[in-house]
């Protein structure tokens, strides 16, 4: 009985384990040097309030080396969807947090912004973002523009890379004492604020003493996007004076929870299709499961792509600003083609496209790769067989244009041969011709 006992409490021990398995505590975890994260301390209210607004539950947690906090369970189930680790002076995010525990929180899908200060970067999420490719001023770098009356950057709308990620078209941005970095030339990095040409970061303000340089010109960035493949993504902000006073900065605050947090940008493709038809559009459809497109028949392909609206909180039709592209693939793209919009649903912008398969066969794959920086990445394949024409599949001499010039090249030697043979069979004497053989022996 005792056994049994045993037995029973694993059962539901393993129930209750795997109805939890991937619950979300909240959906946003909050780091900061002060236990009330900022409701009463460092950071105002009108920083949690703004992550309120967008429809998000907050969690807050003081940073110290000795607690320990879990952002996965133990099936790896990430139990936050967003992170946002405020600037801190903490050797160690908690325990049990470092540089490979953020980077597998992002691969599983979480999100990330990380906010410094003049202070520095904490080391782990230093060394994270060097994962990454961005690599922030260490502390002690001053930031120093030439041509400013003060160390801060006071951003216009119109400075802001990317019109996706910040579009805030309204109110400067202040950015006080900020930290610096340099980049790498990622492809799934998304600039958003450059420094000036006249600015440079240094360990002092003698620029003419033996001081070392950070950066100079533009080659820094006070702010840098992320997005991996997994759309995952991450934003470092290089000051935290935005978040110190978000009602002040506001706009941009909301621009970078909503961006950062998948709450605007965010696309996908609902469905696509492609069929064969001839050269007016009319659907040719497929005979059975054996019957391929071939060489040279004409395929139509439609794809629906949705954009998700935080307003209604429902996915809209996306109209996209540029080329949507088509790729007919083989090893390499043999056709590469601008899909057309041609209508809306309630829910999705219809991109098609007809095209002429190329005359050769093989394994080919649908294609649309549209990657744009600031936009969820949106990848869609479908691999098809195209064979070769069979026998009867060929058309007939008399249907190929000016064939008449080989058929009657044809038919001239056909006439030639016959009236040789005729001619050559009734010409000469060939009775004489015999008995003067016979003669002969």
């Amino acid at each position: 009985m005792l056994q049994l006992r045993y037995v029973l409490a694993f059962i539901v021990g393993l129930l209750i384990s795997q109805a939890c398995a991937g619950t979300l505590l909240a959906d946003t975890l909050v780091l900061s040097d002060s236990s009330e994260a900022s409701e009463n301390g460092f950071y105002d209210t009108h920083l949690l309030d703004t992550i309120r607004e967008n429809k998000l539950s907050v969690i807050t947690k003081k940073v110290t080396a000795e607690e320990v906090i879990e952002l996965a369970d133990l099936n790896g189930n990430i139990l936050y969807k967003n992170l946002l680790i405020l600037p801190n002076k903490a050797k160690k995010l908690a325990s049990n947090i470092d540089q490979d525990t953020l980077i597998s929180f992002a691969n599983n899908g979480g999100n990330v912004v990380i906010v410094s200060d003049d202070s520095g970067t904490q080391l782990d999420c230093t060394l994270f973002l060097n994962q990454l490719g961005i690599y922030p001023s260490p502390k002690g770098y001053k930031y120093t523009d030439f041509h400013a009356d003060s160390s801060d950057i006071i951003a216009k709308p119109t400075d802001f890379i990317n019109k996706y990620v910040i579009s805030n078209k309204k109110t400067e941005v202040v950015l006080e004492n900020p930290a610096i970095a340099l980049i790498s030339n990622s492809e799934y990095l998304v600039p958003l604020l450059q420094t000036s040409r006249t600015s440079l970061s240094t360990t002092s303000e003698d620029v003419l003493s033996d001081a070392t340089v950070w950066h100079t010109g533009k080659q820094g960035y006070a702010a840098v996007s992320f997005q991996g493949l997994n759309n995952g993504r991450i934003t470092w902000i290089g000051s935290a004076s935005p978040f110190k006073d978000a009602s002040f900065n506001r706009e941009f605050v909301n621009d970078i929870i909503q961006w950062t947090f998948q709450l605007k940008s965010v696309i996908k493709a609902t469905f696509f299709e492609h069929k064969r038809v001839n050269d007016a559009g009319e659907e040719l459809p497929f005979v059975d499961e054996d019957d391929y497109y071939k060489v040279k028949d004409y395929a139509h392909y439609t794809i629906g792509l949705s954009q998700y609206d935080l307003v209604s909180d429902s996915w809209i039709p996306f109209h996209a600003d540029d080329n949507v592209q088509l790729e007919f693939v083989m090893l390499d793209p043999y056709q590469r083609l601008n899909l057309n919009h041609t209508s809306d649903t309630n829910t999705e912008g219809i991109y098609t496209k007809q095209f002429q398969i190329p005359d050769q066969h093989g394994m080919f794959t649908f294609k649309v790769d549209y990657k744009r920086p600031g936009l969820s990445y949106v990848t869609v394949e479908d691999v098809v067989p195209v064979r070769h024409l069979a026998n009867d599949e060929y058309a007939r001499s008399w249907e190929i244009t000016n064939s008449y010039v080989y058929m009657a090249g044809y038919f001239v030697v056909v006439v030639a041969w016959l009236m040789f043979i005729t001619f050559f069979m009734l010409s000469g004497d060939r009775t004489n011709a015999v008995g003067q053989e016979k003669k002969d022996i």
